[in-house]
């Protein structure tokens, strides 16, 4: 995990993922379930205008663990969105 100011990076396998924080976000969305944990199908899935402007269906959130002091609960697993 490296800090970079206002975004992040971590490991999936061997592929690096950027993650931009935004502290203002309403949610936190990944495409990489691989990555979470704890991930449970939602009892009501929903849909989500992503900043690309399309809408995509939510059905899935996880947890990630930034670091060992870092957590995020409730990621949104975004299949389309990369």
């Amino acid at each position: 995990m490296k800090n970079s100011g206002s975004s992040l990076a971590s490991m999936d396998g061997n592929k690096e993922i950027q993650w931009i924080l935004d502290s203002g976000a309403s949610h936190h969305m990944t495409p990489f379930s691989s990555i979470l944990e704890g991930i449970p199908s939602l009892e009501k899935p929903f849909y989500i205008t992503v900043p690309m402007g399309n809408t995509v269906l939510v059905e899935r959130v996880g947890n990630l663990k930034l670091d060992r002091n870092i957590k995020l609960p409730n990621v949104l697993i975004v299949p389309d969105y990369s």
